[in-house]
């Protein structure tokens, strides 16, 4: 049952008046959103339909459990606390990494006008061009597209089907 809220935008007219997109200095999604978003543990941080329909939310606490499992598993972590015992050719011992790892992720320091990525145009009125996309243009400006043509709030889940190469894919972050 959905919930009845204010639409994001009620008078067109002033919204194009005030509108002003605010673009940090210093920014990266991973950290700034994912990270920001995954810092709460009962957030949602994956929806899982299987093929006859059937429904799991997965909030970031439930994560590693749901994780073992994953049909198709790109690599093993073997978790041994003794990395001389049963290891296992192939496999990568879990305290191994994490002794090596720091225990926060900040990510880089990117800033807002920093190379993001890279999209190729459609070349449906000619050859394919590339689009270079800094760290504001492309995640922070799709702000746009989710405050005003999608009409997504703060907690909304937003599904985007699109093939992997298609830069529609990346509107699902």
């Amino acid at each position: 049952m959905s919930v009845a809220r204010t639409s994001n935008m009620t008078d067109y007219e002033a919204e194009r008046r005030n509108f002003h997109l605010d673009v940090p200095e210093y920014f990266n999604f991973a950290p700034d959103v994912i990270g920001k978003w995954a810092s709460d543990p009962n957030k949602l941080a994956m929806l899982w339909i299987g093929q006859d329909g059937e429904e799991r939310r997965i909030t970031f606490a439930q994560f590693d459990q749901v994780r073992k499992e994953c049909p198709s598993i790109a690599f093993a972590v073997e978790v041994e606390p003794n990395a001389d015992i049963a290891r296992r050719e192939g496999w990568t011992n879990y305290y191994q990494i994490v002794d090596k790892a720091s225990p926060e992720f900040t990510g880089p320091k990117t800033r807002s006008d920093d190379s993001c990525l890279v999209y190729f145009t459609s070349g449906t009125v000619g050859y394919p061009k590339m689009v270079l996309h800094t760290h504001a243009s492309y995640p922070i400006g799709h702000t746009i597209t989710g405050k005003y043509w999608l009409d997504l709030h703060e907690d909304d889940l937003h599904w985007k089907l699109s093939e992997m190469g298609y830069c529609n894919l990346l509107m699902c972050c």
